[in-house]
């Protein structure tokens, strides 16, 4: 057998710098997902309005969503690698931070900060990656398994240690366990093995993903482009992100409608085994939906595809509008988030895809589109928390027509 028929041959470096890429989304996916854990139970301890409830639990995607295109400007000035170095070393000052906040505002803050480390490094590790693998031939693999999968890994590790250690530890203890165990290996990566290749400039002749450059894409080409892929990944985000706390937001209008004494214990907030509940939607539908999404990627067209999950996600959220109860409902959500999977894996591709934005631009491509996902992320997560659960799922259901239609006027992607 050919190495072409094999596929491409994956390098040590390669290997290296995909280990470095899916710690790194693995801990962010940790933070992103964090908000659905614990946000009700600090609501309940603080004893926080729904306003101050809903700026907690979407303050980290707004500054998240800040901080994606400084880091461009950043990167050109210091480098990619330093600057993923500053974010993880932030991050971690953050979380210690948060864990040890004695009311509302710093927490605020905290969440906050976390948020714009993640930002930090969101596309820059990619992009960091991008210049240093071997072969253009393994990116879409490579963009698979650390842009859309280590994220959805990192959001079940949240959800299982919720199960398995918020009630008895508390919010500010399971803070710490979370992500800073994830960030402290990258941390060494960047330090001891890529010094010496990750600060230099490229040229053509140099980087290996520019061996078969083509010729770049016309500035109008670019922007039309650009804007397609910020708002498929807008409305991915806003079904996608708006579930990690719209589930929880359902589970705890049912425990409410149980009459559990919520004055005294916070007992109508999610608890005990309904983090798993959590778990199966956030986690394990999650990977399941890349898993299933990568294959079919190349088997079926673009715009069948992505119009086919979006239609099984509006079908989806419809039965929830009935109200047929907890374990349908969650059921069906689970079916939601299985279908923004399979569409989050073309996301996660197209975000570094060099062919779609141009060898020049595909940095600010990426990060045009993160910080689309980003205000998709953060406007579904207020809402999710401020407004009643059913109207949230009405506005997720006019989010996938849009989703649609937008879908139609993408056929440039085969």
């Amino acid at each position: 057998m050919t190495s072409e028929q094999s596929g491409p041959t994956w390098t040590r470096q390669d290997y290296l710098y995909l280990t470095l890429a899916m710690m790194i989304k693995f801990g962010d996916g940790v933070e992103i997902y964090l908000p659905g854990v614990i946000t009700q139970k600090v609501s309940c301890e603080l004893e926080l309005s729904s306003l101050q409830e809903a700026f907690l639990a979407a303050i980290l995607y707004a500054f998240q969503g800040i901080s994606l295109l400084s880091a461009v400007k950043l990167a050109s000035w210091f480098g990619e690698r330093n600057v993923v170095l500053f974010s993880l070393y932030s991050s971690i000052v953050s979380t210690v931070f948060c864990a040890i906040v004695p009311n509302y505002y710093t927490f605020l803050l905290s969440r906050a900060l976390i948020g714009m480390s993640c930002g930090l490094n969101s596309t820059l590790i990619g992009i960091l990656c991008v210049k240093n693998i071997s072969s253009k031939d393994i990116l879409p693999k490579f963009s698979f398994l650390h842009a859309s999968l280590a994220i959805t890994l990192g959001g079940t590790w949240a959800s299982l240690l919720g199960w398995l250690l918020l009630d008895n530890l508390g919010w500010r203890v399971f803070v710490l366990l979370t992500s800073i165990p994830i960030f402290i290996p990258p941390i060494f990566i960047l330090h001891c093995y890529t010094r010496q290749e990750v600060d230099q400039e490229y040229s053509s002749e140099s980087d290996p993903i520019l061996d078969r450059r083509t010729e770049d894409l016309s500035e109008e080409i670019f922007s039309i482009r650009a804007l397609k892929a910020s708002l498929f990944m807008c409305f991915n985000f806003c079904i996608g992100y708006g579930s990690i706390l719209l589930l929880p937001a359902i589970i705890k209008q049912h425990n409410l409608e149980a009459d559990y004494d919520m004055f005294e214990n916070c007992e109508e907030v999610v608890h005990g085994h309904q983090y798993l509940i959590l778990t199966g939607m956030n986690g394990l539908a999650n990977v399941l939906g890349r898993i299933i999404g990568y294959p079919l990627r190349s088997r079926v067209s673009f715009v069948v595809l992505q119009s086919i999950v979006m239609l099984g996600a509006g079908i989806s959220y419809g039965i929830i509008l009935t109200k047929p109860g907890l374990l349908v409902e969650s059921t069906m959500m689970g079916i939601g988030k299985l279908c923004y999977s399979i569409q989050g894996v073309e996301v996660g591709i197209l975000l570094y895809d060099v062919d779609y934005f141009g060898y020049s631009r595909v940095s600010l491509g990426s990060a045009l589109m993160y910080t689309g996902g980003e205000v998709g992320a953060l406007l579904s997560t207020f809402l999710a928390v401020i407004i009643e659960s059913q109207i949230a799922v009405l506005v997720t259901l006019f989010v996938i027509v849009l989703q649609i239609v937008l879908i139609q006027s993408m056929r440039e992607r085969k």
